[in-house]
């Protein structure tokens, strides 16, 4: 986060904010498990335009029709978005829709990524029968894929993303942005971007905050639809709401 501008903190600050909060609403009584990092302690030192990020936008997170929500945040998303909901094909969860509109081409160039892996084999991992036609399944109006489908006798058999990457690896699949290619048993993923494509866009959060002169609540108006920005304890008086 050393590239960030302080106004791109403060939009992830008050994403991830958003994010943690909703998790404890939605389960007051859950409890937490820590890994322990490899220096052994927990209280490792905080780089101070992070510290100063959290403490401008202190007790700040966003509401969606009245409420916290699940967010995201990640790399590169390529100029769009989509809904966290529709990615993890929950019909029933409220979240912000996605958006097309961000700007491209932020970087020189865009990042890119592919890899190979024998098509047997995957097939074997994901207990697909072996030879069954597959294929990609997009968000609507979006580049997004939110699942890999499989079919084999008259059944359709869907992985999600999610599924799909926590197999495979991030360091391999990237991102939700990206085609597939069988040829001569050989399985080919190539696409561009970091992230699930939900959410914040780290890379043009800071293109908005340097070269746009956004400020952290134009980031998050622009990445987050029909949201508020709710401050929870202003001092000890009443809970106040603002349009973005």
């Amino acid at each position: 986060y050393k590239a960030l501008s302080p106004a791109a903190l403060e939009a992830l600050a008050i994403c991830v904010r958003t994010h943690l909060t909703y998790l404890t609403e939605e389960n007051k009584y859950a409890t937490w498990q820590l890994k322990m990092p490899q220096n052994h302690s927990f209280f490792a030192p905080i780089a101070p335009q992070v510290l100063q990020a959290i403490e401008h936008s202190a007790h700040t997170v966003l509401h969606y029709q009245g409420k916290t929500f699940p967010s995201a945040w990640g790399g590169y998303y390529a100029g769009e978005t989509v809904n966290y909901h529709t990615l993890f094909c929950n019909q029933k969860g409220k979240s912000p829709k996605g958006v097309t509109h961000l700007p491209k081409n932020v970087t020189k160039r865009e990042p890119s990524w592919s890899f190979s892996i024998n098509a047997q084999t995957f097939r074997s991992a994901f207990n697909i029968p072996e030879n069954s036609p597959l294929q990609l399944k997009k968000v609507p109006k979006s580049q997004k894929v939110y699942a890999l489908a499989a079919q084999a006798n008259n059944q359709t058999q869907t992985i999600l993303f999610v599924d799909l990457q926590k197999q495979l690896g991030r360091k391999l699949l990237k991102s939700n942005h990206f085609y597939i290619e069988e040829k001569d048993n050989v399985l080919t993923f190539a696409g561009i971007g970091d992230g699930i494509g939900v959410g914040l866009c780290l890379t043009t959060a800071n293109y908005m905050s340097k070269t746009l002169q956004y400020t952290p609540e134009k980031i998050l108006q622009a990445h987050f639809p029909d949201t508020k920005t709710y401050t929870a304890y202003p001092s000890l008086n009443t809970p106040s709401f603002h349009a973005i």
